[in-house]
C-alpha cells in the first residue's frame, strides 16, 4: 500500500477523516480493498475534504449497491420468485447528508466495502420482497424460518432466527 514517501501524510489524512464527524465509515476498514481504493483517491487527489470526497464515496456506493441488487435477484430468481423491481435512491451531499445518500429500498448504505453494502442492500431487498406479499426469503431449510443479512467479520451471511448462519448471503458479486 502506502510506499514510505506518503506514509505519514496518508494515515494523517485517514485519521482526520475518522475524526470527521461527516464521515459515516472507518477510513481504516479491515478490507484491504477499501485501503487501496482510499489511497488511489490519495496518490490521485491528495488529502481531500469531506466534499470533494462525496462524490468518491457516492461513486463507490452506487456501484457495491447495483452490483449487490443484481446478484441477489440472482439469487431470488434461483429460489423460484419472480424477480423484483428493485429501486437504488441516490440522493446528492447536502445537510445531512455530507457524503450523499444512497438506499435500496429505504435502507441507507453506509459502508463502503463490498461485504457491508451486500448485507445492507440485502435488508432493503429483502423486505421489499416481503412487503407485499409476505414473502418469506430467503428461509432456514432446517428450522423452515426467516433468515436475516448480517456482516460478521468482514463476511455478509444470512442468519438464521435459530441463532446459526444459513450460508453466505452471495457467492459471486459479478
Amino acid at each position: 500500500m502506502p510506499d514510505d514517501r506518503y506514509r505519514h501524510a496518508f494515515t494523517r489524512w485517514l485519521t482526520r477523516l475518522r475524526d470527521d464527524i461527516e464521515v459515516d465509515f472507518n477510513p481504516f476498514h479491515r478490507d484491504p480493498a477499501v485501503g487501496e481504493w482510499l489511497y488511489s483517491l490519495f496518490c490521485d487527489n491528495g488529502e481531500m475534504t469531506t466534499a470533494h470526497l462525496a462524490p468518491h464515496v457516492m461513486a463507490r456506493r452506487t456501484l457495491l449497491a447495483e452490483s449487490s441488487v443484481a446478484a441477489l435477484i440472482r439469487d431470488i430468481r434461483a429460489a423460484g420468485h419472480r424477480a423484483p423491481d428493485i429501486v437504488i435512491d441516490v440522493m446528492e451531499p447536502d445537510l445531512p447528508y455530507s457524503l450523499g445518500k444512497i438506499s435500496v429500498e429505504g435502507t441507507h448504505i453506509q459502508s463502503v466495502d463490498a461485504q457491508g453494502v451486500l448485507a445492507e442492500a440485502a435488508d432493503g431487498v429483502q423486505t421489499y420482497v416481503a412487503y407485499p406479499g409476505w414473502t418469506v426469503w430467503p428461509t432456514c431449510p432446517a428450522h423452515r424460518l426467516g433468515v436475516h443479512p448480517s456482516s460478521t467479520a468482514g463476511v455478509a451471511e444470512w442468519f438464521c432466527s435459530a441463532g446459526h448462519v444459513l450460508r453466505p448471503i452471495c457467492r459471486d458479486l459479478s
